[in-house]
């Protein structure tokens, strides 16, 4: 799987002191019965200092359940379907979509200040982080803002973020 994509690595994450992820993804089987989807690794993307991965991806919205749809895209390996797992970390944000990351921080991490096309739901869950907008301002207030995370603490951090396409 980690040769489809080139930049992603199998849990890159417990590097910086992580703990193992797992997801539970649930579906209707063909009798229409709710049923677990087999287990596979969370792929995480390396990217200098913090590692990320599409816990959960979709390639439009609303969301396109029929015959599981959605989830049959995002477990493929086929780098044509757009959300795909194959393309965790190589984006952040998957266009027209919902994107569902992981992201776990080495202390002392600091990302490049950018902007996504997004509206980002972002919750701490282990450590502290640091939040500074392009004006200096510790607070976001809007979407679509210059920002950067610094994990200038001494601990590990991890945090999951929803992100919907704008």
């Amino acid at each position: 799987m980690a040769a489809s994509t080139p930049r992603a690595e199998l849990h890159p994450g417990l590097d910086y002191g992580m703990r193992t992820a797992r997801r539970h993804i649930t579906a209707l089987d063909g009798e229409g019965k709710s049923v677990f989807v087999p287990d596979r690794d969370i792929l995480y993307c390396n990217r200098g200092g913090y590692a990320v991965s599409w816990t959960y991806a979709t390639s439009e919205f609303p969301i396109d359940m029929t015959d599981n749809k959605d989830l049959n895209g995002f477990l493929s390996d086929d780098p044509s379907s757009p959300n795909s797992v194959v393309h965790t970390g190589s984006r952040i944000v998957n266009g027209g979509g919902v994107t569902f990351n992981t992201t776990n921080f080495s202390p002392g991490t600091e990302t490049v200040m950018h902007r996504t096309v997004s509206l980002d739901f972002v919750a701490v869950v282990e450590g502290e982080m640091e939040l500074e907008l392009d004006s200096g301002e510790k607070v976001l207030l809007q979407p679509g803002v210059g920002h950067s995370w610094s994990f200038i603490f001494a601990t590990k951090c991890a945090a999951l973020s929803i992100l919907v396409s704008l």
